[in-house]
């Protein structure tokens, strides 16, 4: 990895022609998507000290990938992030001292997530909510501890990239499901689980619309989860709303996250690697039935 690194440098360095005067070059795309996420690089001849840049308010972190010569930012795209132009303000500070401000161009282009039309708006889901959830959400002391405790855990950032090949899907998903029609039990293909969609929460004569920052695998109880790569256990316990939660930090801003599992097989602290078995999928929390909600986060935003 380190060798090709090297060689990808060399070859960056010939080609976009850097000269003593142009130290730096920046290679960032453009386009970016709605609930997508997006990688920036930076490159320079001279030794960098630090760097980050801004979208908006929101600061985003460089991470130095090669002998402080190639800093990597990847960060995501919320699904509500508003479409349009803007600056990418990046602030760079040479080990030389010298301060270098750089802007570059990002076009948010609206995504449009799956859907379906019902009578109540356009919406993936319509999730009724039972007795049992509604008693969940009347426990709002314990709804602000727990959003605390998720919170500083997602707000982790560690400088080494853990992570190694490409991420797996963490289960299996039920691809079937039975209905009953014409007083018969038939067999019926289950739509593909999809990320972002609005989603519509009723709670008693309460009607709320919220976008779906994950992705909910349904399968039995029990059903084997795996870790998406190799990375390092910064939660793992049982709360109210997510039920048994596991959260595992890949480096560089780079988390995945596992909510709503039955057993939970390994200890926070704990290095776990790419496909392990981490836990067992069930319906502890605010769920419906036995599932997975599964995330992949990119400097604090679901992609």
């Amino acid at each position: 990895m380190k060798k090709l690194i090297i060689i990808i440098y060399i070859c960056l360095i010939v080609s976009l022609g850097i000269t003593n005067e142009d130290i730096i070059k920046i290679i960032n795309k453009t386009n970016i998507h709605q609930g997508h996420c997006s990688a920036v690089f930076i490159i320079s001849k001279k030794p960098i000290r630090s760097c980050f840049g801004f979208i908006n308010r929101r600061r985003i972190r460089f991470f130095n990938i090669y002998n402080n010569r190639i800093y990597r930012a990847i960060f995501g795209i919320d699904v509500a992030f508003k479409p349009g132009t803007r600056n990418f303000r990046i602030y760079i500070k040479l080990k030389n001292g010298r301060k270098i401000y750089k802007k570059r161009k990002i076009n948010v282009i609206r995504h449009i997530f799956a859907r379906k039309v019902t009578r109540r708006g356009a919406h993936t889901y319509v999730v009724k909510f039972n007795k049992k959830m509604r008693a969940i959400l009347r426990d709002k002391a314990a709804i602000r501890r727990e959003r605390k405790i998720i919170n500083k855990a997602l707000s982790k950032v560690s400088s080494n990239q853990l992570w190694r090949k490409r991420f797996l899907l963490p289960a299996r998903w039920y691809k079937y499901r039975w209905k009953k029609k014409n007083g018969k039990i038939v067999k019926t293909i289950r739509k593909n689980p999809v990320f972002g969609a609005e989603r519509l929460n009723i709670v008693g004569n309460r009607k709320v619309v919220r976008y779906h920052r994950g992705i909910d695998y349904p399968n039995y109880p029990n059903t084997p989860i795996r870790c998406a790569a190799n990375g390092k256990v910064i939660l793992a316990r049982f709360i109210k709303v997510r039920g048994g939660s596991i959260i595992v930090d890949h480096g560089q801003g780079i988390l995945s996250v596992y909510y709503h599992l039955n057993k939970i097989l390994v200890k926070k602290g704990q290095r776990v690697k790419r496909g392990q078995i981490i836990a067992k999928m069930g319906s502890t929390g605010l769920s419906t039935g036995s599932h997975l909600h599964f995330e992949i986060r990119a400097q604090g935003v679901s992609i």
